[in-house]
């Protein structure tokens, strides 16, 4: 299972996309096949089948005391104007595998995912919940001019890097707990290579160091890729709030501009 741990934004802060490449796999035999194979079935019967499909995942879930643990720390965690409470699961036809939706505390999740891919994305989408304050924070911090594109983006991929482990650490738990296909763990790779270096430095280096490391060597694969460019226009937006765009875009070149230049002084 190819999983991405990066995020794409909506249109708001409050709102983001799960990572791409859960999808990949066919359906299954769950109700996504159902609903796909099955074209004489009216708009309501679809519905009907999604509510279904929603309320039986949130229930398989939640058997799990880890993603219960999980689940309980996002219905503490507010959205926006401080409200708190359950997080609604909805299956929907969308272009990506997942959304998230902080402001109306809602997971929308792809109707082709297979039954465990579903999961996955239920708990991940938990992970996002959890971490909304830090993206709070880095959302601030450009609009008040205090953090530089690239510091940005490399930041909000540390975040995503971190939430690939807190994934893995779930899932491992629920697995084990539950008797549930190991390819739910999407970052179990990730993890065992954690584990691997752990055990090479004998207890000698940090596990916080080793994990600066790792994710030295995460952002250098990923700060190139598509989903870092959405960032980089996500930055440019928030950089340059209630601004005409012609002024924003030639503040955005003078601060690249003035970047480029103090490298050079070093070079």
């Amino acid at each position: 299972m190819n999983i991405s741990g990066s995020l794409t934004t909506l249109s708001s802060w409050s709102d983001y996309y799960a990572p791409e490449g859960l999808s990949d796999k066919s359906p299954g035999h769950d109700i996504a096949a159902v609903q796909t194979q099955t074209p004489s079935l009216t708009s309501q019967d679809r519905e009907r089948l999604r509510v279904q499909r929603s309320k039986a995942l949130v229930e398989k879930a939640l058997q799990s005391s880890a993603i219960r643990d999980l689940y309980a720390t996002a219905c503490a965690t507010p959205s926006i104007g401080g409200r708190l409470g359950p997080w609604q699961v909805q299956f929907a036809s969308i272009t990506q595998g997942a959304a998230y939706e902080f402001r109306y505390r809602k997971i929308i999740i792809n109707t082709s995912c297979s039954d465990d891919d579903a999961i996955a994305f239920f708990v991940f989408g938990l992970t996002n919940v959890i971490n909304s304050e830090n993206f709070i924070a880095l959302n601030e911090m450009v609009k008040n001019g205090h953090m530089s594109c690239e510091k940005y983006v490399q930041e909000i991929e540390r975040i995503a890097f971190e939430k690939m482990f807190l994934h893995s650490e779930v899932m491992q738990k629920a697995i084990q707990e539950m008797g549930w296909n190991n390819t739910l763990d999407c970052f179990r790779d990730l993890h065992s290579k954690l584990r691997a270096e752990v055990e090479k430095y004998h207890g000698e280096v940090r596990k916080e160091e080793l994990l600066e490391k790792m994710f030295e060597r995460y952002w250098l694969r990923s700060k190139n890729l598509g989903t870092v460019k959405g960032y980089r226009e996500q930055w440019e937006r928030m950089a340059c709030t209630n601004m005409p765009m012609d002024s924003c875009r030639a503040k955005t070149s003078a601060r690249i501009a003035r970047a480029v230049g103090r490298a050079s002084l070093f070079s």
